[in-house]
């Protein structure tokens, strides 16, 4: 006689009153080298703003499709968007407590139990949004 074993999933959700930090979706354009410059540059254009829940993550890495290991640093959760890419960028602008504006680089898009609900947006902080690529 087979002995049968429920498997449950796990459900997750976000409590909407916990999005409370407003945050901007990006698309970020490179140009290239001007003159005798090695560097790119890089212009970012508005998307959309959205308000999120944002989750400090420590120790979590993961391989990106070049085999680099990344960091986590943060946990944006948002409403479901349909073309929310890791190919976009985040913002994060100046809250209360801090007066910099931080980028973010989207590691990966996931959208929980697959219900087009919710979307967390797993993240690497890029740092000071008015800092130059290369500063001491």
């Amino acid at each position: 006689m087979a002995i049968i074993k429920k498997i449950k999933r796990i459900e997750k959700k976000v409590c909407i009153g916990s999005m409370n930090k407003l945050i901007r979706l990006k698309v970020r354009s490179l140009t290239p080298p001007l003159g005798d410059t090695p560097d790119f540059g890089e212009t970012f254009s508005q998307l959309v703003d959205v308000w999120a829940m944002v989750e400090t993550i420590v120790g979590e890495e993961i391989f990106d499709d070049s085999n680099v290991r990344r960091l986590i640093t943060h946990d944006f959760y948002i409403r479901y968007l349909q073309d929310i890419t890791f190919e976009l960028w985040l913002l994060y602008p100046a809250q209360i407590g801090n007066t910099k504006e931080l980028y973010f680089d989207i590691l990966k898009v996931e959208n929980l139990n697959m219900e087009n609900e919710f979307l967390k947006l797993r993240c690497s902080d890029r740092g000071d949004a008015t800092k130059q690529v290369n500063w001491n």
